[in-house]
């Protein structure tokens, strides 16, 4: 299914400037990709409906207008949340959600980070 939903995205901003952009799935729906190559986890996994992405970029506005780009290609609705750098979109019962590169850095008493531009590397751990 992941791979369905990669087509989706790539379809959807095929002529745009984010044609040859770095847009990668991250989070639970590779987890649960990777969990149904092995069939001994089947049962753990349900369908997945839920598509986190990471846009490759510095400027939080390229994740909003990315999110309208794909809105748009697909009749649907983009909702952007500023404080998180994120927007979501409903696309063929898929909810998918964009962010940019970023870190989160947590407090003792938190569990709501706060959010700062940051690279691939500083992203993925």
């Amino acid at each position: 299914m992941l791979m369905h939903v990669n087509g989706l995205i790539r379809e959807a901003v095929k002529g745009t400037q984010f044609e040859h952009s770095y847009i990668a799935a991250v989070g639970g729906c590779v987890r649960d990709e990777v969990m149904r190559m092995s069939p001994q986890y089947n049962h753990l996994i349900g369908e997945t409906k839920d598509y986190d992405y990471v846009l490759a970029s510095q400027n939080i506005s390229d994740v909003f207008l990315l999110g309208r780009l794909i809105a748009a290609y697909y009749g649907s609705t983009v909702y952007t949340f500023e404080k998180f750098g994120t927007a979501k979109v409903d696309i063929q019962g898929y909810s998918i959600e964009l962010a940019i590169t970023r870190k989160e850095c947590y407090y003792e008493h938190s569990r709501k980070p706060d959010v700062v531009v940051g690279t691939v590397d500083e992203d993925s751990w």
